[in-house]
């Protein structure tokens, strides 16, 4: 009961913030293109994409933690939690200081990721910085957000965020109206997370002050078998900071920055999109971690079916209504001569999907510690990218580079497979993978048929809520209709209903039993 209702708690908290957030982002965006250089956003784009790499650096340390606190947590442990913060705050204190430097030694080589001409190579430098510096701060504090994760209070995490990007919203639009400056634009966005992650560590820090005082010893990481499993984490991070470098980093040295920015409006929505559903499934990670640790294989198989359906609903719908909707709303929010080819679309749209619809394999995935398994597959997917995205580059352009980003998520898709079905369930692996691409299958059947149904309604504010309606109706209509007979589905909606019972107050019925997840 107590494990649904931190759920559900911190799901609300997930979807209000993410409501909010993404209205202002929007919003902001088409001021940015009314009122300040666009190449600038192409900066933005390549920096963020660059730090956002250099934060995956961590060497797998995040998983880890979030593995070990799952395991104590469940059995209550706060000697073992206290040990486990003490080890990783100084892991994340050196991690900080190699991202730092690393950083600072990416800056001889900008110029090669740059093809246009710069007027002003100080200022361009002094934009990285700021955003390079914001990046080490929240690196450094990052492990309190992973506490509250773990101990399900990732509502107090969201609530902080939520309140300080919203501010930093604000201001943005005063900057862009009456200023124009973008170095203080850029300041207020990238030092929001770093304020964020300052408050976020004030309140875990009050809210649990014994389980901060535990003191590092020196030899705990060898002594707990850590460093084997940074080994193999570390090469993981490697090869996923060579599989999302890559796209933002081709598209500025071969196509331009000005190609960086058109990319950066739909990644823009897209991002945010995934950020937005990512978030609200990503409560359910602290409960599956701490179900697949207290109960038995065949409940936690169970629990991920279920996972796995109400992801695919989102996945489906999101799958359809980013290839049906997109084009349209750039073309009014933005202007026409902001569109990229549909070709580009379609690939987007499939990787979002397949980010979307694997929450529930990670999720699980998590829950077993054999990183070795996953070299492999990590190394494959990152060569693979840099191949497929070079060749596709120079062959389609942009649609090219997320032709081969797509087909690259799919092997990393299987290395979680199967590394999950054979440790957590023992099921077989194929009918995983029967199951995934059936899905997949189906999901983009949903698409088409929504986007040719709808091809007729012009572009305008009536005919992209015409096409939203097609976009809820066909998808969730169809899924609805095939799945409503099984039992996945029948205790997906009993989840559901419990949700609605828990809005109703706290006296409302929860429910329990094996599949309370």
């Amino acid at each position: 009961m107590t494990r649904t209702k931190n759920t559900f708690k911190n799901t609300l908290a997930s979807i209000g913030g993410f409501l909010i957030v993404f209205l202002f982002g929007v919003a902001i965006r088409r001021l940015f293109l009314q009122n300040i250089d666009i190449e600038y956003l192409g900066y933005e784009s390549l920096f963020a994409n660059i730090f956002a790499v250099l934060g995956t650096l961590d060497i797998g340390a995040g998983s880890i933690l979030l593995y070990r606190l799952y395991k104590a947590i469940a059995v209550d442990d706060e000697n073992e939690i206290r040990t486990l913060i003490a080890m990783f705050a100084r892991l994340y204190r050196i991690v900080a200081g190699v991202v730092l430097l690393l950083g600072l030694a990416l800056i001889p080589l900008l110029h090669l990721l740059i093809r246009d001409a710069v007027s002003d190579w100080n200022y361009v430098y002094l934009i990285y910085l700021v955003q390079l510096f914001s990046t080490v701060g929240i690196l450094y504090l990052s492990y309190h957000r992973l506490l509250l994760e773990a101990i399900q209070r990732l509502s107090d995490a969201v609530a902080i965020e939520t309140g300080v990007r919203v501010f930093s919203q604000v201001l943005k639009v005063l900057i862009i109206i009456y200023t124009k400056n973008y170095l203080l634009y850029l300041s207020v966005g990238v030092m929001y997370n770093l304020f964020a992650a300052i408050f976020i560590t004030i309140r875990s820090r009050r809210k649990y002050p014994v389980l901060f005082s535990g003191t590092y010893v020196k030899g705990s990481f060898r002594k707990t078998a850590f460093h084997h499993e940074l080994k193999y984490t570390s090469i993981i991070r490697l090869s996923q900071t060579i599989f999302y470098l890559m796209d933002t980093i081709l598209i500025s040295s071969v196509l331009g920055l000005k190609m960086v920015a058109l990319y950066g409006n739909y990644t823009m929505i897209g991002m945010n999109t995934l950020y937005g559903f990512n978030t609200i499934l990503r409560p359910v990670r602290a409960s599956a971690g701490n179900y697949a640790n207290t109960e038995s294989r065949a409940d936690s198989y169970q629990m991920f079916k279920v996972i796995d359906l109400i992801s695919f609903f989102v996945a489906s719908f999101v799958l359809t209504s980013l290839f049906v909707l997109f084009q349209p709303t750039i073309s009014i929010l933005y202007g026409e001569q902001y569109l990229l080819p549909l070709s580009f679309l379609a690939f987007y749209a499939l990787y979002c999907y397949i980010n979307l619809k694997d929450n529930a394999i990670r999720m699980f995935r998590e829950t077993v510690s054999n990183y070795r398994s996953e070299v492999g597959w990590a190394v494959s997917g990152a060569l693979a990218n840099l191949v497929l995205s070079i060749i596709g580059i120079h062959f389609w352009g942009i649609a090219g580079v997320l032709m081969g980003t797509f087909i690259s998520e799919l092997l990393l898709e299987t290395g979680y497979y199967i590394i999950t079905y054979r440790h957590r369930f023992q099921h077989s692996v194929w009918s995983g993978f029967g199951r995934t691409y059936s899905f997949m299958l189906l999901a983009c059947a949903e698409a088409a048929l929504t986007y040719f149904v709808t091809r007729w309604i012009p572009y305008s504010f009536g005919g992209i809520a015409a096409r939203c309606v097609f976009c809820v109706v066909i998808p969730i209509g169809l899924n609805a209709l095939l799945f409503f007979k099984t039992n996945t589905f029948r205790i997906a909606c009993n989840y559901l209903g419990r949700m609605k019972s828990f809005l109703k107050g706290p006296s409302a019925p929860v429910g329990g039993g094996q599949n309370d997840v």
